[in-house]
């Protein structure tokens, strides 16, 4: 039987883990899809049997990942009988070199190996170390790249601008400025959600004629009596209030 780059013979069972580190590339970016087509490709041109796919949109500094998970629990089933995890690069597995190590022995010993398909390495000492070096390269990159980025929108909020994420309630993102292909972003008063939210203040603080201040559920229940929506359209809620 022929032998791949994993050292394992084609139509051994295979299972794809693709990540990216947020949901808004998994929404926006071309980076999953194209993951999936090379990986499937390795598949096909071996003669892999590809079992089963997990997705995260999380960053891979620690396993606390929904899919990665999920997986480690798959091919830790015996039934599963899964002979090799492949992933596009190493990075996508683990961002931390010494937590990735610790998985990767511990497959090992269930004989499963762990492949990167742009960072080909030997089942062997030195391609152990290889494999250990370029974790350890990607860790360091990883750390970089997010003390550049802490940077950078410090910077932005500074200069005023929006950094994104959920927007607070009365407020909405408008466009300030272009600076190249870069929309620049504020936040501004939402006028109408802006007034709702003065009246929960209020209502907390003094109440309305019948009543008293009141507190965080009898606001919830005064707001719903009258039919006042949240931004999603959905009722109000003692956790959404908060």
């Amino acid at each position: 039987m022929q032998k791949t780059a994993s050292n394992l013979p084609s139509g051994s069972r295979v299972v794809l883990y693709m990540r990216v580190s947020t949901g808004r590339q998994a929404l926006n970016d071309l980076s999953i899809p194209d993951q999936r087509k090379q990986l499937e490709a390795y598949c096909k041109e071996h003669s892999h049997q590809i079992v089963a796919e997990f997705i995260d949109a999380k960053s891979g500094r620690n396993d606390n990942r929904d899919g990665f998970q999920k997986m480690m629990a798959f091919v830790s089933d015996q039934h599963a009988k899964i002979d090799l995890i492949l992933v596009h690069s190493f990075s996508r597995f683990f961002r931390d070199g010494v937590e990735s190590e610790v998985y990767i022995r511990g497959l090992k010993k269930k004989n499963i190996q762990v492949v990167s398909l742009t960072q080909k390495t030997e089942d062997t000492p030195h391609g152990n170390l290889v494999r250990r070096i370029l974790a350890i390269v990607d860790e360091v990159h990883s750390e970089e790249t997010a003390k550049h980025v802490k940077r950078s929108l410090r910077e932005n909020a500074l200069q005023g601008f929006w950094n994104g994420g959920n927007t607070p309630y009365g407020y909405r993102v408008v466009e300030a400025e272009k600076r190249g292909r870069t929309s620049k972003k504020k936040l501004a008063v939402h006028d109408e959600h802006a007034a709702l939210l003065q009246k929960m203040f209020y209502l907390s603080l003094h109440g309305d004629d019948n009543s008293g201040p009141m507190g965080i559920k009898r606001v919830v229940n005064w707001l719903n009596e009258r039919g006042y929506k949240t931004r999603a359209g959905n009722k109000w809620s003692i956790a959404v209030v908060q």
